[in-house]
């Protein structure tokens, strides 16, 4: 099961600018993490999952409630 082998959660990059969450999603799944999600803009999810297919992409939540829920799930 891929969460066996951690998890990893980032978190950044402005509309159109995920560059620097593709390339630490791409290093945490090179060190060995099981899960990799990466958290962006609506705009970069697309070109996240494109950069990056063997990570999760999900958009920045409205609320904080509806951050913990997409960093914890």
């Amino acid at each position: 099961h891929k969460g066996m082998r951690g998890r990893v959660v980032v978190i950044g990059g402005a509309a159109g600018m995920a560059g620097a969450v593709a390339l630490a999603a791409h290093a945490a799944l090179r060190s060995g993490a099981g899960m990799v999600r990466g958290v962006v803009a609506a705009a970069s999810v697309g070109a996240l999952q494109q950069a990056l297919p063997a990570a999760l992409a999900a958009p920045w939540p409205e609320d904080d409630d509806a951050l913990r829920a997409a960093v914890l799930d």
